[in-house]
């Protein structure tokens, strides 16, 4: 259900009164979200890649992968370019679930969990 409110910055500016669109209900803002509501964290050897990455995705979207290309053991995080379809990405997510994915995927790749 989406609401208008006015506003205003002060008794002068009542003339340029505004009316945006409130979100009372997280579905209208993320109408966009897949079903799934949960991250899934996938290890992968990409023939592009000399190591194996660990690809983070929501239901089918993807959000980023985590690698060692640059260094042995020193892991970065790629997020989607250009050329991914947005249909496939996903950009937003919850922090701490984000921070929990990326913990695990470094794990995963350094061997610590099997």
């Amino acid at each position: 259900m989406t609401r208008l409110k006015e506003f205003a910055a002060s008794d002068s500016d009542a003339e340029r009164i505004q009316k945006q669109p409130l979100i009372d209900d997280l579905e209208d803002l993320f109408f966009s979200l897949p079903m799934a509501t949960t991250l899934s964290v996938v290890l992968a050897s990409p023939p592009e890649y000399k190591r194996p990455i660990a690809k983070i995705t929501l239901g089918d979207r993807y959000i980023a992968a985590i690698t060692q290309e640059r260094v042995d053991g020193v892991f970065e995080i790629e997020t989607p370019g250009p050329d991914i379809p947005e249909t496939i990405v996903q950009h937003r997510v919850d922090l701490e679930d984000f921070l929990n994915a990326v913990d695990f995927a470094c794990r995963k790749l350094r061997g610590d969990i099997h």
